[in-house]
């Protein structure tokens, strides 16, 4: 499965150990305005803004081949696909993306998962998209081994409806269940996902009073603490800041979304906080702390994991050496690169916390802002974000970078999604997101920000969607484990 190049609290490399491709939601469903109505609104301007830059024209081809590829994977349980396969879904996304639309995708009772799709608004390509969707269907219903599909169509007014299996979820019956999607009706959109027994979520997003807000509900199978655990903020988070993160009740969390196990080893935290300071290169001014009771165990845990990926000998996948100290619980990741990432077990007022950054935090004497702690003073509150949001967007896409470096591979910022991500951010303001227990495994979900979704998920976003050239994954010579090149200015 591939792997990603991002991190919880122990860095950037070590989600690429552990990080695969998400399991396929049993029940999944959408409402969409589409991209044109996003475009248009003006309720939310740095949105619409973002949007209709000329930059991202160039998005569109390889956000619909990412999104294919995305489907045929939960479509097929995870078949190889060859660019035929993939011809005919890449076709109707670009709709997708432009048109107002509704979708579904639910589960047979046999097992295998099926799909409906309503699109409205495509006038006289009404017919090239009925074909392309039965090209689709039967083309993952073959690569699954499902038998013969049954893949049809439904037109209502200016509606298309398109289901893979009109056998199991006859079309007008799609449309109906279609037309129930929880959330604000009048939001632009709103989505319905759970994995039974183990999570729900439900949210909407409406343009309004200059920003894109979320409103949503997450159900976990597992309740948190009835007593959210003390917030123990390290004192070394100083002003200023361009964005700061704080996690508590981490151990449960991870109990109910067991796929972040990976990440996390054998060393959970308590709580989690992440922070990001003004300053060039921006990736070198990014820290994570996490609260820990020995963090010296969990500085050779990391170790213990990273060593193999930098051996001195054969074709390893990481160029350069780890250097631990265990003396001072030390980590230092020697590449040859710009920042030098260090893991380090620190104590502050007598609590222990693992710390990773890229070089020391500007010697800043100011506090947290006031009016952020009286945020956090909340009994009930289990996650805080703030951020400015064009900073943090920077933060994280030049850290999405360092695999690559790692790897012994130049940067590549000339890639479409990267391109529009570094023409929109200076463009976002502030946005502010959080997450409050509200009753037994029920957390509420709130979101302000200008374009919806945070620096961090426009970055892995952008890092995600763009190609991968050939240099981007030629290594250097394997027997050397020479430093990473360094990006050229």
């Amino acid at each position: 499965m591939r792997k990603y190049g991002l991190v919880t609290f122990a860095g950037i490399l070590l989600a690429a150990t552990g990080c695969s491709r998400p399991e396929a939601p049993s029940e999944l469903s959408w409402h969409f305005a589409g991209g044109a109505a996003l475009k248009a609104q003006t309720n939310a301007p740095v949105l619409a803004e973002s949007l209709s830059l000329p930059q991202s024209a160039a998005v569109v081809g390889p956000l619909s081949q990412r999104l294919a590829e995305a489907w045929w994977h939960v479509g097929t349980r995870g078949r190889p696909a060859t660019p035929a396969d993939l011809g005919s879904g890449i076709a109707l996304i670009p709709d997708l993306l432009v048109q107002e639309s509704r979708g579904a995708i639910r589960t047979r009772p046999q097992g295998g998962l099926e799909f409906a799709v309503a699109i409205r608004g495509l006038g006289t390509q009404t017919p090239a998209w009925e074909a392309a969707w039965t090209a689709w269907v039967r083309a993952m219903h073959a690569a699954r081994g499902g038998g013969d599909a049954a893949p049809a169509t439904l037109r209502q007014a200016d509606w298309l409806i398109a289901v893979s299996d009109a056998t199991f979820l006859p079309p007008a019956a799609a449309w109906t269940l279609l037309q129930e999607v929880p959330g604000d009706p009048d939001a632009v959109a709103r989505f319905d996902v759970r994995y039974p027994g183990r999570l729900g979520l439900q949210a909407s997003m409406t343009c309004r009073d200059g920003a894109a807000r979320w409103a949503g509900k997450a159900t976990l199978p597992k309740p948190l603490p009835a007593a959210l655990p003390a917030w123990e903020i390290p004192r070394g988070i100083r002003e200023p800041l361009v964005m700061f993160t704080a996690v508590r009740a981490v151990p449960s969390l991870i109990e109910n979304l067991p796929w972040l196990q990976s990440w996390t080893g054998k060393v959970v935290p308590s709580e989690l906080f992440v922070w990001g300071q003004p300053g060039r290169p921006q990736w070198g001014h990014t820290y994570f702390a996490a609260r820990i009771e020995d963090p010296g165990a969990a500085v050779s845990d990391i170790q213990r994991r990273l060593a193999p990926l930098f051996a001195t000998g054969g074709d390893t996948r990481f160029r350069g050496e780890v250097q631990h100290d265990p003396k001072a619980a030390r980590l230092i990741l020697n590449g040859n690169l710009p920042v030098v990432p260090t893991f380090e077990a620190q104590s502050d007022g007598g609590r222990g916390y693992l710390t990773f950054g890229f070089m020391p935090a500007r010697n800043a004497t100011n506090e947290l802002a006031p009016e952020m702690l009286v945020q956090m003073n909340r009994s009930n509150l289990v996650y805080y974000d703030w951020e400015f949001t064009g900073a943090a967007a920077h933060h994280w896409h030049l850290g999405n970078q360092l695999v690559d470096l790692f790897e012994g591979r130049q940067a590549v910022v000339d890639s479409p999604a990267t391109q529009w991500l570094l023409a929109a951010a200076p463009r976002m303001g502030e946005s502010v997101t959080e997450a409050l227990v509200i009753g037994p495994g029920e957390l509420s979900l709130a979101r302000k920000s200008p374009m919806g979704l945070s620096g961090f998920e426009l970055a892995a976003l952008a890092h995600w969607i763009d190609p991968k050239p050939p240099m981007r994954h030629r290594p250097s010579a394997a027997a050397t484990n020479r430093p990473a090149a360094r990006p050229k200015p």
